[in-house]
């Protein structure tokens, strides 16, 4: 178990305070109805996988953590909770809405924030590297080893409101107990507010960041919004998400690099099915 940090994960600054993921301003436009919630987490291991479902107070989207500093929360992160602010009530309310580059920059460096900042909710599993936080603090934008998507789940569609998969990528297997948590590099996180809903993937490999695809059953439903800056791009998509859809792409990546190292070691002679 790691400890929780005790200086700000961006500048290295005390003391800390809470920050709230989300921000605030959501709260509007989003009640937080939810007296209490369910989480699960899993972590997968070479031959089995092991569960645990914690109970919890409150409601997910007013999720709060302690990680940054005072003068970074008040400071540039409300400068980029501001920024968001008129496209994610927008986007939140299902509202048709048209997204020039700046907007969608606006978008996307407010989801590395909030992938960056949730993750410390759970400390000992904490995957974006410390290298990529230290970019986005010096840029105020995200860091080439990110990739956003977003798109529209309707209100119908009842799906969590957030979901996330931390990773670790090697070359070789570190098959000590808890070797993987020990080297977490990669994540996918989800995440839903309202009628937006974003995907983000973190991955320090050049190679599998862009050659990897969502599947096809999804791309129409999604908008990459990052790394490629489009022109002018329109949301929501034509396509609306479905639970169905939302729960393939918040485990597309996971699913892949599963496959992936499942055929890594059949091509070894190791056991398929480890």
């Amino acid at each position: 178990m790691v400890a929780p940090p005790t200086r700000c994960i961006f500048c290295n600054g005390v003391p800390l305070n809470e920050e709230h993921v989300l921000g605030k301003w959501s709260k509007r436009f989003v009640p937080r109805t939810m007296p209490n919630y369910k989480q699960l987490q899993a972590i997968q291991h070479a031959t089995q996988s092991d569960f645990k479902v914690r109970h919890r107070a409150g409601d997910p989207r007013s999720l709060k953590v302690t990680c940054v500093c005072f003068k970074c929360n008040s400071g540039w992160m409300n400068a980029i909770q501001d920024a968001m602010k008129p496209y994610g009530i927008a986007m939140a309310l299902g509202k048709t809405i048209k997204l020039d580059p700046k907007a969608q920059l606006a978008i996307a460096t407010w989801s590395a924030m909030v992938t960056m900042t949730a993750e410390y909710d759970h400390p000992f599993t904490v995957a974006v590297p410390q290298g990529d936080k230290d970019f986005f603090y010096k840029n105020k934008y995200p860091p080439p080893s990110f990739r956003i998507w977003i798109g529209h789940l309707p209100p119908e569609e009842k799906w969590a409101n957030w979901a996330r998969h931390p990773f670790a990528i090697k070359e070789e297997e570190d098959a000590t107990p808890g070797g993987a948590l020990a080297h977490l590099n990669s994540v996918t996180s989800t995440h839903v507010l309202g009628q937006f809903f974003v995907h983000i993937l973190s991955c320090p490999d050049p190679g599998i960041l862009h050659r990897w695809h969502l599947p096809i059953s999804v791309a129409g439903c999604l908008i990459q919004i990052w790394p490629l800056i489009h022109g002018d791009i329109f949301s929501p998509p034509l396509r609306r998400l479905t639970t169905e859809t939302a729960s393939i792409t918040a485990a597309a990546f996971f699913d892949f690099l599963v496959r992936s190292r499942r055929l890594s070691r059949i091509k070894q002679g190791l056991d398929p099915n480890g």
